[in-house]
């Protein structure tokens, strides 16, 4: 057991001392393999710790001896360790009990995690083994232990007298704590944490619970405990959060919730009700019952009264059932109705009784008081001569009106005539019994009335005619009737149809009379123009027009009578056609359109050649403007295809339309045969740019000569050009006098080997 001295030491510890021990350096160090495990040093004797884990740095191949105890588990790990390591337990006798070589339950890949309950009490050898072998170095393994406990039972929070099974591992510890019996837990009426201890051996783990007080409530009600049938008890729930904030109320009638989340309710039901409070941590109380009981509301009656009196009548003697109640009312005393002390007018009296048990109810009856007749006769205003009848109004109503013009209870100008003052009587008699008969008179005056006229409205109107200023005689009368502001009438406020315009004059004495004069509004015509579009090409024929209604006029440019001309018209716009018509009534409309006179586009076509080579490449053509048609013999889309079109002259049309206008381009292209004479090898030695060309064209030949150099047109005749001298490989070749076109370079080498390209000229 040599330098048993050094195996208590923990990693961090074991490094601060690592100065110390020379010697470990001079440990041999297997390279590959597993290590023989015959490596002296030895960690040896404890128990590992509970909970948290320890650690010693240990060599591969080294023994570990740990103390363990029946029913403990344990967990021992390599995790951190530098190389791929085994853990190998044994027990004292030598027998395996244990192994493991990687991914175990606290690490993973090539680093070895063993956890194990031991079913005896005593001590294991604990084998560290490494590959490639690391014996007791600076980068020896890491041996972690521990001995493993925890609280299995949840730590979530719980409300005062809640009750939870508490539960650890490895099982057989014991609990403790406030509120801790046998294994429960009761929360206590606290608010705060309380730390529950699991203690299992030499270990103990620990864990707090947070415990939240309950609500406290009780219900309160200032109308006691039973109530009248018409009336309502208030109810309020007196609650103390606890803990937290109170956050709902449940109130219950008979058990059964009935749907109100507020502190105060107000019933009329007798019945027994609870109330639960919750608050913002989940606790819940319920108040104690409160129970209400309804009662019967007395029947009762009241007679005696007569439904009318005069007010000089003698008194009536009140009863009311049950008896021992009061009545109330104006006139009433000591339970009799004096009509002299209740007044002219309805009266209500009413007789209330309560019952033994605190309930009242009342019935009441209503009569009338009438007064002696006092006849009130409305005066009468000034009436024209020219006025309706004027009703006539007294009180009491019922009774007869005379006197000069006086028809029923009406007063009749006409009949009366101008003058005055006639004498209106008015006589009632009482049906009652108050008094028999009284009378009064009104005089009255009847004047002449002024005469009202008008002038300046004409009989008929377009509604688009401007106002009119209307004179009224005598001046300082009112103008009313449809289209009319002030003294002017306007056909366009009026609108289409026949309006009534009244003159109302009213003289000093009140006197009035009006004057009514009718007029016409004639609407404008409903006009519309057809048979226009909206754009024409300048060369379109002329383009006849219909009116309707017929009969109008047309007017704008290009217009000969009733057509439209484009090209007279010019190109341009758009311009405005308008066409105008007048009805019997001289009333005008018009309807305008508007038109424009497109150019006919002019077309080019970018890319094609007149004559090609029958082997020549398909060519991309670029019409201008884009977006017509292309035809023809060798056309796909867009691409003339000579090989397509074959030998011969062929036509190539390009149709395009824009609004309004279409135009055509037709061109022809001729292929050819190629040239019999020109033979192309191909050469990837020869450059000649640029090429498509307007001029100047430079042939590199590299480390190549030529022999000869000739151009050839489609038609295989030689065409003359200018060479410049050879320098460094390079030639000039001027082609700014050539045709545009395509043409054919031969190249002849020194070697007698010919190279053929395709030169294009634009």
């Amino acid at each position: 057991m040599k330098r048993q001295t050094y195996c208590n030491l923990s990693l961090k510890s074991f490094f601060a001392y690592w100065p110390t021990l020379p010697v470990l350096l001079v440990l041999p160090f297997f390279t590959a393999g597993q290590c023989p495990n015959d490596n002296v040093f030895e960690f040896d004797g404890q128990r590992p710790p509970c909970v948290n884990f320890d650690s010693v740095l240990i060599g591969g191949g080294t023994y570990a001896t740990f103390t363990v105890d029946i029913g403990r588990s344990y967990t021992f790990s390599t995790c951190g360790s530098p190389f791929n390591t085994t853990l190998t337990g044994y027990d004292a006798n030598g027998n395996l009990i244990f192994f493991n070589d990687d991914n175990g339950p606290e690490c993973s890949t090539d680093r070895a995690s063993v956890t194990w309950t031991a079913n005896f009490t005593g001590t294991i050898r604990l084998l560290v083994d490494s590959f490639p072998c690391a014996p007791f170095t600076l980068t020896s393994a890491v041996l972690h232990y521990r001995q493993n406990l925890q609280i299995t039972s949840s730590d979530s929070a719980m409300c005062a007298g809640e009750t939870r099974a508490l539960s650890g591992l490895p099982a057989g510890g014991v609990f403790s704590g406030n509120g801790v019996v046998s294994g429960v837990f009761t929360a206590p009426d606290i608010n705060g944490t309380v730390t529950i201890t699991y203690s299992n051996g030499q270990c103990a783990a620990t864990q707090n619970i947070q415990v939240n007080k309950n609500p406290i409530v009780t219900i309160l009600n200032a109308s006691g405990s039973s109530f009248c049938e018409d009336d309502t008890v208030e109810l309020a729930a007196n609650a103390i959060a606890g803990s937290g904030i109170i956050t709902s109320y449940r109130w219950q009638r008979n058990g059964i919730d009935f749907g109100t989340d507020t502190p105060v309710i107000r019933t009329n039901l007798d019945s027994t009700y609870t109330v639960e409070v919750e608050n913002s941590n989940g606790c819940s109380t319920l108040s104690a019952p409160v129970t209400l009981t309804k009662l019967a509301n007395p029947i009762v009656t009241l007679t005696g009264l007569n439904p009318d009196y005069c007010i000089n009548d003698p008194g009536s003697v009140l009863s009311g059932t049950p008896v021992g109640g009061t009545f109330s009312g104006p006139g009433v005393g000591a339970g009799v109705f004096v009509p002299y002390h209740a007044g002219v007018g309805v009266h209500t009296v009413v007789y209330h009784y309560t019952a033994p048990n605190g309930c009242d109810a009342a019935d009441s009856l209503t009569t009338v008081v009438n007064d002696i007749p006092v006849i009130n006769f409305t005066p009468l205003p000034v009436v024209c001569l020219s006025s309706d009848s004027v009703l006539l109004q007294a009180t009491p109503a019922g009774g007869t009106f005379s006197g000069t013009g006086v028809v029923d209870n009406a007063f009749y100008p006409a009949v009366a005539g101008v003058g005055g003052p006639y004498t209106i009587t008015y006589t009632f008699t009482d049906t009652i019994g108050c008094q028999n008969t009284s009378s009064a008179s009104q005089s009255v005056f009847v004047r002449p009335a002024p005469t009202a006229t008008f002038s300046n409205l004409g009989t008929k109107y377009c509604v688009d005619a401007p106002s009119v200023t209307l004179a009224g005689s005598p001046p300082g009368g009112v103008f009313s009737g449809p289209g009319v502001s002030g003294n002017q009438f306007s056909p366009a406020l009026a609108g289409p149809g026949t309006h009534a315009i009244t003159y109302t004059y009213t003289d000093s004495s009140g006197c009035k009379d009006d004057h009514t004069v009718s007029t016409t509004v004639h609407a404008l015509p409903n006009v519309s123009v057809t048979g226009l579009n909206a754009s024409y090409c300048v060369d379109a024929p002329a383009v006849p027009m219909s009116g309707n209604p017929q009969g109008g006029t047309f007017s704008g440019p290009g217009l000969v009578a009733n057509a439209f001309n484009p090209a007279l018209a010019g190109v341009g716009g758009p311009y405005l056609i308008i066409y105008t018509y007048i009805d019997n009534n001289g009333c005008r409309s018009s309807d305008t359109l508007q038109v424009s006179v497109t150019d006919i586009p002019q077309l080019t076509l970018q890319g094609l050649d007149s004559v090609y080579c029958v082997d020549a490449s398909p060519v991309l053509i670029t019409p201008d403007p884009p977006g017509g048609q292309l035809s023809g013999s060798g056309i796909a889309g867009n691409i003339f295809t000579p090989a397509a079109a074959g030998v011969g002259t062929h036509l190539i049309v390009y149709i395009y339309s824009d609004p309004g206008c279409t135009a055509a381009l037709q061109t022809f292209v001729r292929v050819n045969h190629c040239p019999v004479n020109v033979q192309n090898m191909g050469e990837p030695h020869i450059w000649i740019y640029p090429n498509p060309t307007s001029g100047k064209l430079t042939i590199h030949t590299g480390n190549d000569r030529l022999h000869t150099l000739a151009l050839f047109n489609l038609f295989g005749q030689q065409i003359p050009v200018e060479v410049s001298e050879p320098a460094s490989g390079l030639l000039t070749l001027d082609l700014s006098s050539a045709e545009k076109g395509v043409y054919y370079l031969q190249l002849v080498k020194s070697d007698r080997s010919t190279v053929v390209r395709k030169i294009v000229v634009q």
